[in-house]
């Protein structure tokens, strides 16, 4: 399998798309080596990104981490203390 590089959207795209539609990582693989003419990135990366999708609904690795940091980042706001939190905002 290739080295780790940056991939485009397009490419992340198709990965995702071709197995949604195949569930085969040798099929995408395949199909990636045709489109693309190189190595396809590893199938856990490609996995990883399949949930992300149904996820999130997005290939943007940022909404993905955005998500991740709402849901599960902050989870545990409601337990600080922020009584001796100081405001900034005159109004509160």
């Amino acid at each position: 399998m290739s080295s780790k590089r940056a991939l485009s959207i397009i490419e992340r795209a198709k990965l995702v798309c071709w197995f949604e539609e195949t569930k085969s990582f040798a099929i995408v693989a395949k199909k990636y080596r045709e489109q693309f003419h190189k190595e396809p990135p590893h199938q856990f990366a490609i996995k990883e990104w399949h949930k992300n999708f149904l996820e999130t609904g997005s290939l943007d690795r940022s909404d993905y981490y955005n998500e991740a940091a709402w849901t599960g980042g902050f989870r545990n706001l409601e337990a600080h203390d922020f009584s001796t939190t100081t405001s900034r905002n005159p109004m509160v």
